[in-house]
């Protein structure tokens, strides 16, 4: 099946002002693609500490579309498959606030959290952030670019699932102890940590 990772940047503390959107999309066990889109906010109005992290201010910005002109090209690419994110509750709640603020429909599909795989596959690490696993599994990579972030977040994803050797996402999910989320006509249901079930199957390699 087709596994698509997102990263949202935005311009300010306001969900709504997505200024990048990087996605990955894995499928017929390869990477397929990888790519960012800028976004024009719709005051575009960017925070000093925001442009520090991501390096995009409004003159970046200005000429590109804005979200509601982008989606007709972005929606086809999540409808009906996996969304993963790193700290997916940041992710999908960009996603989410900025449709409404267009008044767009939002597609329907389910998706997961690395953040949240991560913290049930490796246990107590000093850090769960995305630039410290992705030193983990020895990908370097540039840190807040939206494309490389989707990226990163992906590997970690497909990494943690060929210790496990799952067939299928589902499968992945029921070892982590994750109930996975999904985004629907007029609302969503969180990915979430679920109470640990006693298990019969071990990664592959443990703690790899």
């Amino acid at each position: 099946m087709r596994i698509v990772s997102i990263d949202f940047e935005t311009a300010n503390s306001s969900r709504n002002s997505a200024c990048s959107l990087g996605m990955t999309i894995f499928e017929n066990s390869s990477i397929v693609m990888n790519h960012e889109w800028l976004i024009q906010p719709k005051q575009n109005r960017f925070h000093s500490f925001n442009t520090a992290l991501h390096g995009i201010d409004e003159n970046m910005v200005a000429n590109e579309p804005r979200f509601d002109e982008l989606w007709p090209e972005i929606k086809p690419y999540l409808t009906n498959g996996l969304v993963i994110a790193h700290n997916a509750s940041f992710d999908i709640s960009v996603l989410r606030s900025t449709l409404d603020d267009y008044g767009l429909d939002y597609p329907e599909f389910e998706y997961t959290c690395t953040l949240q795989m991560a913290k049930r596959h490796w246990k107590e690490l000093e850090s769960y952030k995305l630039s410290f696993l992705a030193d983990r599994i020895n990908f370097r990579f540039n840190h807040h670019n939206a494309r490389e972030d989707s990226k990163a977040a992906m590997l970690i994803f497909l990494h943690i699932q060929e210790q496990y050797k799952a067939l299928h996402f589902t499968e992945l999910l029921n070892h982590l102890d994750i109930k996975k989320g999904t985004l629907y006509a007029g609302g969503y249901t969180p990915s979430r940590l679920i109470k640990p079930k006693s298990k019969t199957r071990k990664p592959s390699k443990q703690n790899s």
